[in-house]
């Protein structure tokens, strides 16, 4: 590990407690003059100027001075850079793997109860218990269900899958396959 105050790219401490940072808002940092590349060599004509050149010029020694700050913080915080984006890079690693392992462990401790309820006696009451769990592991299958029933690849199983399916179906109802099925299996063919 190095100095935290010149980290390298891994470096877990950075410390920027030196850098007086600025946070701006989406509309001041569009509003923000912005500067192409190749400012060095503009900055260092200016920044070595002779006074008496400057005072011909009408630039005032204090313009100058925050100029040549303004390069410093710059090359400071440019430092920094590579360093905050690998640790930015490693805490989203950290929270994607464990929030894979989080719903890892859901899903195995979700199909854990439902082996468990089956051979309960009381399984509804076990089931019951983990209701939060069981809708949240079971939401993306739901999901994929009515999905599939709503585009006609599968058949709906039951009336609740169907009445979902055609709720969120963008055609009109008489149209779509859930419609056409239930219309089919009461006999009427869509005759009235």
């Amino acid at each position: 590990m190095s100095d935290p105050k010149n980290p390298m790219p891994g470096d877990l401490h950075i410390d920027a407690s030196d850098l007086a940072v600025v946070d701006l808002t989406s509309n001041k940092s569009r509003a923000t003059t912005k500067l192409p590349d190749g400012y060095g060599a503009a900055i260092d004509n200016v920044v070595t100027a002779s006074p008496a050149m400057l005072a011909r010029a009408g630039i005032d020694s204090t313009e100058v001075a925050s100029l040549s700050d303004s390069r410093t913080v710059t090359a400071r915080a440019e430092s920094l850079r590579p360093a905050t984006k690998k640790l930015d890079e490693l805490v989203t690693h950290t929270i994607i793997a464990h929030k894979g392992k989080m719903g890892g462990t859901l899903n195995d401790l979700a199909t854990q109860v439902k082996r468990r309820a089956k051979r309960d006696p009381n399984g509804d009451e076990l089931l019951a218990a983990f209701g939060p769990l069981l809708e949240y592991t079971g939401a993306p299958s739901k999901k994929a269900v009515a999905t599939k029933v709503k585009h006609g690849v599968i058949k709906p199983k039951t009336k609740t899958v169907a009445k979902a399916a055609s709720t969120s179906a963008s055609a009109p109802a008489a149209t779509t396959p859930t419609a056409t099925a239930s219309k089919v299996s009461n006999g009427t063919n869509g005759a009235s």
